[in-house]
């Protein structure tokens, strides 16, 4: 993961990939408890699948028989049902920053999912050029973490304790409940890279 490394962390850092022991456990029960309040398993959230299958209809329906990627809607479909879970809304399948969202995920996951020698041998991200691509995959995931943190910003202003809606939400009321506690894993640099995380692994 050091082919990632931003300022001494890497794209997963911070958040329940990296951490283990009682911060792993903590959030694992924070994440358990959060998918339930939220309806994951619910007919809450069947409802948005639901939803999300009519606008993926509807945007095929809207191409009028031109040849086109099905995979680029089937992304975007399924990337906003998570969607609701963890930034609670919807994105238009025309949407600029969510196309770059899933982009960058894209790129993250194939490079991952390549066995790239830069994986096993972290030191050859500093060779001139771009050779394994590296340079390429760490500012798609810098865009992802921009367009992350531009939504938990959103969310600040606008948080409400008795309307908690998703993920970052959650988040949220944690870190005002846990600000004054020594072992608080609610902070301001873990949100992005758990809510990023999250989106990943469920994507």
């Amino acid at each position: 993961m050091q082919l990632l490394a931003s300022k001494g962390h890497t794209v997963f850092g911070l958040g329940i990939i990296s951490t283990s022991g009682n911060i792993w456990k903590n959030q694992k029960k924070f994440i358990l408890a959060a998918l339930q309040n939220l309806g994951f398993g619910k007919s809450k959230l069947e409802e948005k699948i639901h939803m999300e299958v009519g606008l993926f209809l509807s945007h095929i329906e809207s191409l009028n028989q031109t040849p086109f990627n099905m995979m680029s809607p089937i992304q975007t479909g399924v990337g906003n049902v998570i969607s609701h879970l963890v930034f609670g809304g919807h994105f238009s399948h025309e949407d600029s920053r969510f196309k770059t969202l899933i982009d960058g995920l894209n790129s993250f996951i194939h490079y991952l999912s390549s066995g790239s020698v830069v994986t096993f041998m972290p030191i050859l991200r500093f060779v001139p050029g771009d050779f394994f691509g590296v340079k390429i995959v760490s500012r798609k995931v810098q865009a992802v973490k921009r367009f992350v943190n531009e939504l938990i910003e959103e969310h600040e202003k606008k948080f409400d304790e008795g309307n908690i809606d998703d993920f970052i939400d959650a988040f949220i009321s944690g870190m005002k409940k846990q600000k004054d506690e020594e072992n608080n894993i609610f902070t301001s640099k873990e949100i992005v890279y758990r809510q990023t995380q999250q989106f990943i692994c469920l994507y």
